[in-house]
């Protein structure tokens, strides 16, 4: 069956040329194929839009719900703003503006949802036989093929993702829930009770569209060919219609013009990228609470950003508008302070802000975990980060059994590991020094991992005596760009050290690099919800 984009999930036959020019053919949407078109057998699939199939050649599709009209055109009349396709880019994709057609597309689905479902939008009503699709295929993994569960009557929830029929009076649909998938299996025969006859069947069948959420009521079953499925025993619940079409991702690594959330709805993979970077944050916080760390919430808006050496974003309050406020470029004095406070092991995983640029590996938003541990020196901050990156590995390997192993294998990814130690006492402002023994330079007690190439944790034992830190600013700011300052001396953070700083640990780690780490993401904006800051802004405008 070739790959689908319609919407309806169907396939069948299309005959090029037909309808060359102004006019229309229509055809039921069961006699689509692709097939003469293999080189763009996903792309211009795509109900609703105009895609470039030869030289100055687009096609033009449009759907009701059970007919397609196909027309082929010598140009589209209106584009996609910024969007072209060329002859050296034959499967770049035109889209038309939002126009009135596209609007009386959408209204024309719901009333023949309508027609099918009393509502379109109906309330969820979840009863204690409600199961999620994991957890159902946990349930029963005992179930020998050809077999059926009688006694048990459970409720699942997902949205579709696939639909073929088998026959008159079979109908198999996949639908997917919380990463995990779940095959349904509507017999005709066993619906018949309800009313529901051929013609009734068939229009369920063509209602189907990727996207759509139903509530599926049935009994465990397994197929002969050994699929544990749900056998419906009431017809399917409509509980939300997806009304646009959701594109065949067919070049993940390949820039796309589609918002993220139809990225993260289209692609499994990019979507795996975003719950690996929940696994890594789980289990990071798992580790430090597991020994007895206090998870805290730091300031992120103060009147100094502090804590490293970058250009800050700076606003004002209504309650105090003479006051500059900066956003934190990291929570590190403020971590510190609690330390003097008494709090022994404190972390935090949370947002910083540099007012930077943007590139691969770089965004002015980002997200760290730090934390800070009186009494530790470097041999056990570098012992805990060891440790942690085994316990991410295993946690990210079992992600993937769980997703069916779409992430790329992190083993490659994690090459050569190499603490880089001894920096010149300049570099490190906050950490303590000490004289080597080997060649008598002032260093400081820092340590950088390294993995391919990309620092990836920072962690060093905490400068706490308030001169040597006095010190140690001023050389900062005689030596660092005046664009980059961040203001005078810190004052008072020089105060807090005078009440006594116990020798302490540091590590800071960018969960935006840790998960691209793990996870084989080149970009920093496939580990980041909705990108990076120049993807945020075009989608919020």
């Amino acid at each position: 069956m070739p790959s689908r984009g319609d919407g309806s999930l169907h396939s069948g036959a299309y005959k090029k040329g037909h309808n060359r020019g102004s006019a229309t053919q229509k055809i039921h949407r069961n006699d689509i194929s692709v097939n003469q078109y293999p080189q763009h057998s996903v792309a211009w699939f795509e109900t609703g839009r105009y895609w470039r199939i030869e030289e100055d050649v687009y096609l033009r599709l449009s759907m009701d719900m059970s007919e397609v009209s196909v027309q082929e055109l010598p140009r589209p009349a209106r584009y996609l703003s910024g969007v072209s396709a060329s002859a050296s880019t034959p499967s770049a994709h035109i889209s038309p503006s939002p126009s009135a057609s596209s609007s009386q597309d959408k209204a024309l689905r719901i009333e023949n949802i309508k027609n099918v479902f009393a509502q379109p939008y109906p309330r969820i009503s979840r009863g204690t036989n409600s199961i999620t699709c994991s957890r159902f295929r946990e349930k029963y993994d005992f179930v020998e093929s050809n077999n059926t569960v009688d006694e048990d009557i459970v409720v699942v929830h997902g949205r579709v993702q696939s639909a073929r029929l088998a026959g008159s009076k079979l109908m198999f649909f996949d639908i997917l829930h919380e990463g995990c998938k779940l095959q349904v299996l509507c017999n005709k025969r066993l619906l018949e009770a309800q009313g529901i006859d051929g013609p009734k069947f068939r229009q369920f069948y063509h209602a189907l569209r990727r996207g759509d959420s139903f509530s599926i009521t049935g009994k465990p079953h397994r197929t002969g060919r050994g699929e544990l499925s749900l056998l419906a025993t009431e017809l399917p619940k409509l509980l939300s219609p997806c009304l646009n079409t959701i594109p065949i991702w067919n070049n993940e690594n390949e820039d796309t013009l589609y918002d993220r959330h139809v990225e993260l709805l289209a692609s499994p993979s990019a979507a795996d990228v975003l719950r690996a970077r929940s696994t890594i944050i789980q289990t990071i916080r798992q580790f430090f609470l597991d020994q007895s760390f206090m998870e805290v919430n730091t300031p992120i808006l103060a009147s100094a950003a502090g804590g490293a050496v970058a250009r800050p974003f700076k606003t004002h309050a209504t309650e105090f508008p003479e006051e500059t406020l900066s956003l934190r470029i990291a929570p590190e004095l403020w971590l510190k302070r609690l330390i003097v406070s008494g709090f022994d092991k404190v972390f935090e995983i949370g947002p910083s802000f540099r007012n930077e640029g943007i590139d691969k590996t770089h965004n002015p938003e980002f997200t760290t975990c730090e934390f800070y541990q009186a009494f530790a020196d470097l041999d056990t901050l570098m012992s805990m980060t060891e440790e942690l990156f085994r316990k991410i590995s295993r946690q990210i390997a079992n992600l993937n059994e769980t997703v069916g192993n779409s992430l790329t294998p992190t083993t490659p990814q994690c090459v050569g590991p190499t603490f880089i130690m001894n920096h010149p006492e300049c570099l490190s402002p906050l950490s303590k020094s000490f004289t080597h023994s080997e060649n008598g330079q002032k260093v400081s007690a820092r340590a950088e991992l390294f993995i391919e190439n990309r620092e990836v944790v920072n962690l060093y034992e905490e400068e706490n005596s308030p001169t040597e830190q006095r010190k140690k600013f001023q050389r900062q700011l005689d030596t660092k760009d005046s664009e980059n300052a961040t203001g005078s001396m810190d004052e008072k953070y020089l105060e807090v050290l005078e009440w006594g700083l116990p020798p302490t640990g540091g590590w800071g780690c960018g969960i935006e690099r840790l998960t691209m780490l793990f996870t084989g993401a080149k970009r920093i904006d496939d580990v980041m919800s909705f990108g990076n800051l120049r993807s945020v802004t075009k989608a919020s405008k």
